[in-house]
């Protein structure tokens, strides 16, 4: 009887110790990485909407309200490519799923370029960008996204 009392604890106490999606490692990296680098670039509003988003996606439930309801100046198709590329990478999700998220987020800057297109495109390094792509076995701190495109 003890045992199974032992047994039916331990069970709780791991379930208890589950971690949160948003609390590994990579997850942290990624939120940390979008903050900071589209500070300056989106509106405070704007840059909460887009952690909530992100949070929400990385949570997998749906996202219902979209970020940056506007064109970025100097912010290119590309770079939302990029950004979608290295969260994707990460985080393992399918490009088809980050396309979808993208164009939910920037659905401004995306307005003529099809999910399929986008899920293609996410790691082209063809044309004009300013948002690199990072390896993801590197790294992926903040990038000054402001200061590179003029804003700040």
């Amino acid at each position: 009887m003890d045992k199974a009392v032992e047994q039916s604890e331990g069970t709780a106490i791991n379930v208890a110790e589950e971690v949160s999606p948003l609390d590994t490692p990579k997850a942290q990296e990624v939120i940390a990485n979008t903050l900071g680098t589209f500070a300056g670039v989106l509106t405070n509003e704007e840059l909460m909407s887009l952690d909530n988003s992100l949070k929400a996606f990385i949570l997998g439930e749906s996202t219902r309200q979209t970020a940056v309801n506007r064109r970025i100046s100097k912010f290119r198709t590309h770079d939302v490519y990029h950004f979608g590329w290295n969260i994707a990478k990460r985080l393992k999700i399918p490009n088809t799923m980050m396309a979808e998220f993208l164009k939910s987020q920037f659905p401004w800057q995306l307005a003529d370029v099809e999910i399929s297109t986008i899920a293609k495109k996410l790691s082209s390094d063809e044309g004009a960008f300013t948002l690199p792509k990072v390896e993801p076995r590197l790294p992926l701190p903040p990038y000054p996204l402001a200061k590179k495109l003029g804003i700040c």
